[in-house]
């Protein structure tokens, strides 16, 4: 890697992009593995295979980025990053490669208290008030800008992906493995999360939630068993059986869903 003082005037001068330090590839060479062309970076530490061992500290942090904005540059839009990163293909097709602008990894081997892959947090500290209708607050956010035609022969399109996949177990009392879980936390005020899964569409779509590979699924649904607000387990109207139901809200009005034992549907 070669630094280039040159491109680093340019761009610290330029009054859309300043940057404090800016590092231009010129003629960079793999490293790491250099004869194989299986590594190549521009920096790092350590590598893939061979991590950079660290002393038992209480918090460890290997990079630390803390950033304080004060003032706001123009009355127009502005952005405050704090780790800018793009990456892009050009000029050929190459069908063979797998195109990641960050690849986070966690790798466990022992016990720990918790892991994550990647953990993001946004807090509240004082009062605010949005500005935009547009504005979203959130802890994270995944969006598939479609601006061209793409022919999807083999997988999907989508803004979030989530995928549980090895030939492991997770066993232990009380055990959870979900694809994607969703919790309104004892210390939130009831008062704050009015859903805990938002749907919403300014276009058509020919439906709101599509689950693929029923037959390979025992219940389409699984609701504890718990009576309350939402699922009442006794009661029902004159001439009915239906063992409970479940409290629904269309429009402005509340609605109830019977629901019946598989046995006695059986027996109908």
């Amino acid at each position: 890697m070669t630094f280039n003082p040159q491109k680093f005037a340019e761009q610290r001068g330029s009054l859309s992009k300043k940057l404090a330090l800016v590092f231009d590839a010129i003629g960079a060479t793999h490293d790491g593995q250099p004869t194989t062309g299986t590594l190549g970076r521009i920096f790092g530490i350590g590598y893939y295979g061979s991590y950079k061992v660290i002393a038992a500290l209480e918090d460890n942090v290997a990079v630390p980025i803390f950033l304080n904005s004060t003032v706001e540059a123009t009355s127009d839009d502005t952005s405050f990053i704090g780790i800018m990163c793009s990456i892009k293909n050009t000029l050929v097709d190459q069908p063979h490669k797998h195109m990641q602008c960050i690849l986070s990894s966690t790798n466990l081997y022992f016990d720990c208290f918790d892991a994550y892959a990647v953990q993001a947090h946004i807090t509240f500290l004082t009062s605010m008030n949005t500005q935009n209708a547009n504005a979203h607050l959130t802890g994270i956010s995944g969006k598939a800008d479609v601006r061209s035609g793409v022919t999807v022969s083999k997988g999907w399109v989508t803004a979030g992906l989530f995928i549980i996949d090895g030939g492991g177990a997770v066993t232990g009392a009380g055990t959870m493995c979900h694809g994607v879980a969703i919790i309104a936390e004892a210390t939130a005020t009831a008062s704050m999360c009015t859903s805990l899964l938002y749907l919403d569409a300014d276009i058509a779509v020919p439906q709101a939630i599509e689950i693929v590979g029923g037959a390979r699924m025992t219940y389409a649904l699984k609701i504890d068993g718990s009576s309350g607000a939402a699922v009442v387990a006794a009661g029902q109207p004159a001439g009915h059986s239906a063992a409970g139901y479940i409290s629904v809200y269309v429009g402005a009005s509340a609605y109830a869903v019977p629901f019946w034992a598989v046995a006695d549907m059986a027996n109908s």
